[in-house]
């Protein structure tokens, strides 16, 4: 699996056709989950007739570790999905730090203070 065009929110995923077991792959299950999490969430049924390997998966959070499973179907059930892949989205810009305060010191200073944005989306 090839991990192409990550972005804070969406990204790529891109994978040579496996061995089909003698019987034509039908489609293919997407799962993921964020990093940690105990279970997968359905993403989507990708279908193999249309010639397809690939998925562009949206709706994410920045600056998160997602981990993806891409699983074979045929006529006789899915397949072991293989090892998941692990994809590190971008980060992104923070939210506005809040409760900004400003206080004059001097003539030439003053003394700032706020609290951390509420959404970082990476590091500050």
């Amino acid at each position: 699996v090839k991990k192409q065009s990550i972005h804070a929110r969406n990204f790529t995923l891109l994978w040579s056709k496996p061995f089909d077991g003698l019987s034509p792959i039908l489609h293919y299950i997407i799962d993921y989950k964020e990093d940690g999490a105990a279970n997968f969430t359905f993403l989507k049924n990708l279908s193999a007739t249309l010639n397809t390997s690939s998925v562009f998966v949206t709706g994410l959070q920045p600056h998160t570790l997602y981990v993806i499973r891409i699983i074979p179907v045929n006529r006789f059930g899915h397949a072991a999905s293989g090892e998941p892949v692990r994809v590190p989205t971008a980060v992104a810009y923070p939210s506005a730090p809040r409760n900004l305060t400003v206080a004059v010191t001097s003539s030439t200073s003053f003394f700032a203070s706020w609290v951390k944005p509420e959404t970082p989306n990476g590091p500050i």
